[in-house]
């Protein structure tokens, strides 16, 4: 499999198609071998979940030397579940202060001003 190609199955899930916006759809297969980073574009801006996914992504196909499509689907998704179990660290996380502050601002009395 292909970088481009991962890259492009992956952003038919995304919402509006905008893993595209981060990675260069003109650049040819050879350039793309020779350095899987160069297809990343930086300047776009906007959805910072969108270029944090394209990172990885292309992260995870750098790490393999097999390029079959299994291989890569599997570092894809090994790279995701990754992502997402530290998303899940710190949504946890702020959720528990959330709950302390929410708890800690109902027991104060309320001022009579």
């Amino acid at each position: 499999m292909k970088l481009r190609d991962l890259l492009d199955l992956a952003n038919e899930a995304y919402p509006d198609a905008y893993l595209s916006e981060y990675y260069d759809e003109e650049m040819s297969d050879e350039e793309v071998e020779d350095d899987p980073q160069a297809i990343f574009l930086a300047d776009s801006s906007g959805d910072t979940l969108a270029e944090t996914i394209v990172i990885e992504l292309i992260d995870a196909y750098r790490t393999v030397d097999n390029r079959s499509d299994v291989v890569v689907l599997a570092s894809a998704l090994q790279s995701l579940e990754r992502l997402m179990s530290q998303l899940m660290a710190v949504r946890q996380h702020l959720n528990m202060e959330f709950i302390r502050a929410f708890s800690d601002a109902s027991r104060r009395p309320e001022s009579t001003a």
